[in-house]
């Protein structure tokens, strides 16, 4: 049997060529579709993820620093002495417990993102290192430890001794082996006016104040939530009282807002319950009526180009955005992912 060869095949013809042409097309275009789709979901995953890690972490560490707020050992804060010369150093600052700045304007000191809003908590450090071992007379200037404070306290440092009924916040101006000295004398800077006014049992506590300032910080178009301390030892060479050494907690978060809660009553059980929501320190007696904080918290994706459209947040979390209020919308001006996160946490020392 004979094979016939048909010798004027010669190869494929044209409309073969467009054929598989158009099948390679059809298949490229479906494996670049699959990977573009499948490397979208993953940077929305990613992105997701890393917003969710921000917000949480912020969120956790802002309610831990709320409910330890305004703490001043066992003495009431109203019955605290400051005995710090009055200068350049703010001295209400030493016995404010909650203070927020809203919606700050752009270029001020503490370099916060503007319009939104600076929150001061302070206090003191929630353990006492030091105790008083003999008793401490009336405008007496040495304060015994029995140990030795020189591991804890340095000259200059700010502190507070109290013994449940009243507390008095000086200027350590000499630090002994068992000993620390607050008189009137010696250069340190602000320096007290006057020496120790109360009088101490054995077993006074000694505390260190604290007064730490929160805000969202922008630096070449990275956001951060930023915690600024107050400085209140000499040994860190920046002038006590002032706030100093700027600290960044969590990266990606754009904006928080504050608003707080106001004690319905002066009375049991009213006094530990929430009557009003505020914006402004407007028509609030007192800082100590401020029993709790609700915060909003926008953090952010790092990556661009994550969503197809822009994203709009009612924000800060409490705004009405609906019916006559579209205004209220913020609307993002990039395409990163962004999510709203929102805690109300109460102060625990005055919610006891």
């Amino acid at each position: 049997m004979s094979i016939t060869i048909d010798k004027k095949q010669r190869g494929l013809s044209i409309v073969e060529l467009m054929i598989a042409l158009l099948l390679a097309s059809l298949l490229t275009a479906g494996l670049v579709q699959i990977f573009t789709s499948n490397s979208q979901t993953s940077r929305v995953n990613e992105s997701s993820a890393r917003v969710q890690e921000s917000g949480r972490l912020a969120s956790d560490i802002m309610a831990r620093v709320i409910r330890n707020a305004a703490y001043f050992g066992c003495t009431n804060q109203v019955r605290i002495n400051i005995m710090l010369k009055a200068g350049s150093v703010d001295l209400d600052s030493f016995t404010t417990g909650i203070d927020v700045e809203f919606n700050v304007a752009a270029g001020n000191v503490w370099g916060a993102v503007e319009g939104s809003d600076v929150l001061f908590l302070g206090g003191v450090n929630t353990n006492a290192a030091l105790r008083t071992t003999d008793q401490t007379p009336v405008n007496s200037a040495t304060i015994f430890t029995g140990v030795n404070p020189q591991d804890y306290v340095d000259e200059g440092d700010i502190l507070l001794i109290s013994d449940c009924r009243f507390g008095d916040i000086f200027q350590a101006t000499q630090v002994q082996d068992n000993a620390i000295v607050a008189n009137t004398g010696g250069s340190t800077v602000p320096g007290n006016a006057t020496q120790t006014q109360s009088e101490y049992p054995s077993g006074a506590t000694v505390f260190r104040p604290q007064r730490n300032a929160f805000y969202v910080r922008e630096n070449a178009g990275y956001r951060s939530l930023t915690l600024n301390p107050m400085v209140v030892s000499a040994a860190s060479g920046e002038i006590v009282g002032n706030l100093a050494g700027a600290e960044e907690l969590v990266g990606e978060v754009y904006d928080m807002r504050v608003r707080l809660g106001v004690r319905a009553g002066e009375d049991p059980p009213e006094d530990s319950v929430v009557g009003s929501w505020a914006t402004s320190w407007a028509g609030i007696a007192s800082e100590e009526d401020v029993i709790a904080l609700q915060l909003s918290i926008l953090t952010r994706s790092p990556q661009d180009n994550v969503v197809d459209v822009p994203q709009s947040f009612c924000f800060p979390s409490w705004f009405s955005c609906t019916g006559t209020a579209p205004a209220a919308l913020l609307t993002m001006p990039d395409r990163r992912l962004y999510r709203e996160f929102s805690i109300t946490t109460g102060i625990r020392s005055r919610l006891q």
